[in-house]
């Protein structure tokens, strides 16, 4: 069943809890698992977000992400997926390349992995550099990139990355990720499960300082 119940939070305040008196949603299930719960309330919360969605289209089915297939793709358990960007592993690439630090954390290392953020639209040098600037101040020692662009009739790449591991390393990574002229994509190394935090929050940078955040 359902049950509408008011409460009192006597508890210490915080930024994301209402203080006082405030309504919640309770369900009481017996004998089920977790897609009898998640289509149960799927119906209930879709109801709410067609009431105040303004006449937005709302989905209809909720998707369901595995945690392992979250935190490679998005860098989080909870993704704001009007982000469209999707990380990728990109090892293979940098694997016994002339980029001599991801080479050698790749060697060293057997968990070890680079992960690519695509960023469309985000191939300048004037982007790339303040999204390094950026990784720095959040304690880490820079944001490697690459970006595209045209050279007469040519696609190339540039950046320190591009300039180490040369031009066919370079376009497969480019083809993998599916960017084109005026694209950029940053990258991270090392231990996933040490890294994917800060991976999600490039992500997340990213896609708001280029506007690709459907809003």
């Amino acid at each position: 069943y359902f049950q509408i119940a008011p409460c009192f939070r006597d508890e210490d305040p915080r930024a994301d809890r209402l203080p006082g008196e405030f309504y919640q949603l309770d369900l009481e299930m017996s004998f089920v698992e977790q897609d009898d719960v998640l289509s149960t309330m799927e119906p209930v919360l879709r109801g709410v977000f067609e009431t105040f969605a303004n006449g937005k289209p709302v989905t209809q089915k909720f998707r369901r992400i595995p945690y392992d297939e979250a935190m490679r793709t998005y860098g989080s358990d909870k993704p704001d997926l009007r982000n469209p960007i999707e990380m990728q592993a990109v090892s293979d690439h940098f694997r016994d390349s002339g980029f001599k630090v991801f080479a050698n954390i790749l060697a060293n290392d057997a968990k070890a992995e680079v992960w690519a953020i695509p960023a469309k639209t985000g191939g300048s040098r004037a982007f790339c550099d303040r999204m390094n600037s950026w990784a720095q101040s959040e304690g880490q020692p820079g944001l490697g990139y690459i970006f595209w662009r045209k050279e007469g009739e040519k696609l190339e790449g540039a950046g320190p990355l591009a300039k180490n591991i040369g031009e066919e390393r370079t376009e497969a990574i480019r083809q993998q990720l599916g960017l084109a002229d005026g694209d950029a994509a940053f990258f991270v190394a090392g231990d996933p499960k040490k890294f994917v935090t800060f991976a999600g929050a490039a992500r997340t940078r990213a896609g708001e300082e280029l506007n690709l955040v459907d809003r």
